[in-house]
């Protein structure tokens, strides 16, 4: 468990004439933080909140670019009308442990500060928690979590709501995909067949010559449909293949150039028969 106390402000880079008006300012207790998860930095250092002051911040890279500052720049924080607070950027971080919906620019310190700059000592806005497992496998606890968490007394007592929140994002991320997978699958039905009926009536319009002197000679109606069954078959079947293999390229191509636009990486990549 990680507590925060996070405020949305203001930042300006006056040496770079930069506005940032919405910016996510999140303390957090140093010594939790580093048991919650790691933080490094655009370099892939380890970074470590207990180093820094009472004015010094970590900004995550869109922050870093927004303001277009870097590691030693002066920044200035309106925490309200007429009043500006000094900040000094620690250095760039790659990612952050709060990253609220409306706004990718996150600055981080430790918590006493914040509390203090902000004149709210011992307050809180938020209490992150993190289940046992990775990245992928934690989300399968969170049910558990909010049903014995929920009803808590000093949760639902004390005013306090449980929000599920990774949780709801792959539900949401499912959905969609779901969504995506029904629209391209209908599309993919129909052009199988489509192309069925092409096969065979392509099959069909280049032999009728040869199915007059096959009936002429003796087959029956029956053998001839199986025959065009047959053949059909090995056209689908082998197209069915190839297109396939395609599918799975380009969708692995998809998933590189998506990752790589969202400067994360994709750690699986599967598919089904």
């Amino acid at each position: 468990m990680l507590p925060t106390l996070t405020e949305n402000v203001a930042a300006i880079n006056s040496d770079s004439q930069q506005f940032e008006s919405s910016t996510r300012l999140a303390r957090l207790d140093p010594r939790l933080a580093m048991v919650f998860d790691e933080l490094f930095d655009v370099e892939g250092e380890p970074l470590d909140l207990t180093v820094l002051g009472p004015n010094e911040v970590y900004t995550n890279r869109v922050g870093a670019d927004a303001l277009l500052a870097g590691t030693g720049s002066k920044l200035s924080l309106a925490l309200g009308p007429g009043v500006l607070t000094p900040l000094t950027v620690r250095g760039v971080v790659d990612g952050s442990y709060s990253k609220p919906v409306g706004t990718d620019v996150v600055m981080m310190a430790p918590l006493s500060s914040v509390q203090q700059l902000l004149g709210r000592p011992g307050e809180l806005s938020t209490i992150l928690i993190s289940n046992r497992g990775d990245v992928f496998c934690g989300a399968a606890l969170t049910d558990t979590v909010v049903e014995r968490y929920d009803n808590h007394a000093a949760i639902g007592g004390g005013g306090l709501e449980l929000l599920s929140v990774k949780h709801n994002a792959i539900d949401q991320a499912n959905e969609t995909g779901a969504l995506f997978v029904s629209l391209f699958a209908t599309s993919g039905l129909f052009s199988i067949g489509v192309g069925m009926l092409l096969i065979f009536s392509m099959l069909a319009t280049e032999r009728k010559s040869k199915m007059g002197m096959a009936r002429a000679v003796g087959m029956q109606l029956q053998l001839l449909v199986r025959m065009f069954t047959v053949e059909g078959a090995i056209y689908g079947i082998g197209s069915a293949i190839v297109g396939a293999l395609i599918g799975v390229g380009l969708g692995f191509v998809l998933v590189e150039a998506v990752s790589a636009i969202a400067s994360q990486t994709i750690e699986q990549f599967t598919f089904t028969p």
